[in-house]
């Protein structure tokens, strides 16, 4: 498990906005740098409920680590993002 104050006292969460269809989403996403400063996932949030994690395995490719969703979208959260 992950301790949340350290986490957001390291890196503080930012706002993305990402269009789905027709329509504007906002999601929040917190950075959590593990034990070593080379790897970062990122918990994203939507309407304050966890959506997921998404994480960089190559420099412009992204995946979802948890709760998985379609490729495409971890790939447009992790574009937005960077």
């Amino acid at each position: 498990m992950f301790d949340i104050e350290t986490i957001l006292a390291d890196c503080p969460p930012f706002r993305i906005t990402v269009e789905i269809g027709l329509k504007e989403t906002e999601l929040e996403i917190v950075p959590h740098w593990s034990g070593n400063e080379y790897y970062c996932s990122f918990y994203v949030f939507h309407e304050g409920r966890e959506a997921g994690t998404v994480i960089s395995t190559d420099i412009n490719e992204w995946a979802w680590l948890t709760k998985p969703g379609p490729e495409w979208l971890a790939q447009y959260i992790g574009n937005e993002i960077d």
